[in-house]
């Protein structure tokens, strides 16, 4: 049976290169039974996939009016997967672009069922997890006038999320849960949050981070070797490029971080717009 593995880019040119290089990745990890979409405003960037990857043009004023009235960057998501779950009535992976394959498609696919959908990974519970930002959620969800039930969740991270056709609908209560409760807390990780929620209390949650690699919190580095992968890369046949991805994931070391207290230092330096950024980029 068919399987759908969707991403979604519009923006900078560094979004775009994150772009190719995730499709390149899924490319390399698919086969014939695996529908590969991309939703993007600029198609053109991509013509030369056309034919590997379904290419869904967004018209010009369709990003603005997915995020709303509150301008929220990560409602589109939803919106995107809507529109995709409304044509198709097979299985749905939705991946981050900041993403890559270290595995078969299809065994992340075969994770999802009637009973089971898919996301990135387990991170920790709302209820009582000490950290700042779950604190604020916390207030955020009681000010929303959420019941207790609300803070029985486990946070997942939602870079990956896979739907069987029976949880379609349900994306229907996930644009809900966040459209009430981005105007209380205006915390980014919102929509993490409503897509976890409205998924565990239906089905269960299996991951993906054995076979879906996630750099969010490594952008840099991964966004320099990438684009010097791509360029180096760009004029070889396909077949080629398809080959080399599934050779090398392009997994690199861990990076050296500094010590707690110097990280600590540089983060309390930003302005504070700043400081909500980098502290909302934990959960991204």
């Amino acid at each position: 049976m068919p399987s759908h593995l969707v991403y979604q880019v519009y923006g900078g040119d560094r979004y775009l290169a994150q772009a190719r290089h995730a499709l390149w990745s899924a490319l390399a990890w698919s086969d014939r039974d695996i529908r590969i979409h991309l939703y993007t405003d600029r198609p053109a960037a991509f013509a030369d996939l056309d034919g590997r990857v379904t290419l869904h043009r967004l018209p010009a004023g369709k990003v603005a009016e997915w995020m709303g009235p509150l301008g929220y960057v990560h409602r589109p998501k939803i919106m995107m997967l809507r529109d995709l779950t409304a044509q198709v009535s097979e299985p749905v992976l939705y991946s981050d672009v900041d993403t890559l394959f270290v595995g078969p498609v299809a065994g992340v696919m075969a994770r999802i069922g009637p009973e089971a959908a898919v996301m990135h990974r387990r991170e920790y519970p709302v209820a009582g997890y000490p950290s700042g930002q779950m604190r604020q959620l916390r207030r955020d969800l009681e000010r929303s006038g959420a019941g207790a039930e609300a803070l029985q969740v486990t946070m997942w991270n939602a870079g990956v999320v896979g739907l069987h056709p029976e949880h379609f609908a349900w994306l229907e209560r996930v644009t809900d849960l966040l459209d009430a409760l981005y105007p209380v807390s205006r915390m980014e990780l919102v929509e993490q949050y409503a897509v976890g929620a409205v998924l565990q209390q239906r089905v269960a949650l299996r991951p993906a981070d054995d076979r879906i690699f996630h750099y969010w919190d490594d952008k840099e580095r991964y966004q320099a070797a990438l684009e010097a992968r791509l360029a180096a890369w760009a004029s070889l046949p396909a077949d080629d490029i398809v080959a080399m991805h599934r050779a090398d994931p392009l997994l690199l070391p861990p990076a050296q971080r500094p010590p707690l207290a110097a990280r600590a230092r540089t983060v309390l330096r930003q302005p504070g717009a700043a400081w909500e950024r980098h502290r909302m980029r934990r959960v991204a």
